[in-house]
């Protein structure tokens, strides 16, 4: 949901949700992704920033019986702004995230 984030604050956001998942396993499992063709990485300045090259999101998510609040839509803004808010990702990693997600 994020259009382009840095290797770390990724690691920093899986580690939230599964805190046994190492620097090695979530390098491997994006090295895996990357072949798939599924992400696209752009290094700038010293950083590896990791961007999806789909605009369609291919999960799908279900709720808990009992919840009251089932927006799909506004809770994937609610993440892509936090997400937002915590990567400022370079204009130029921006732009090519923007331009390789739109090419496929």
């Amino acid at each position: 949901m994020a259009l382009a984030i840095s290797f770390e604050n990724l690691l920093n956001c899986v580690n939230y949700l599964l805190p046994n998942v190492s620097r090695s396993d979530l390098r491997n499992k994006l090295y895996c992704m990357q072949l798939a063709g599924w992400i696209d990485r752009e290094l700038y300045s010293g950083k590896d920033y990791f961007f999806t090259c789909y605009d369609i999101d291919s999960l799908e998510y279900a709720y808990k019986d009992g919840v009251a609040d089932r927006d799909n839509a506004r809770r994937k803004l609610e993440v892509t702004t936090a997400l937002g808010n915590l990567e400022n990702a370079p204009r130029h990693v921006r732009k090519t995230a923007s331009a390789r997600r739109g090419a496929k």
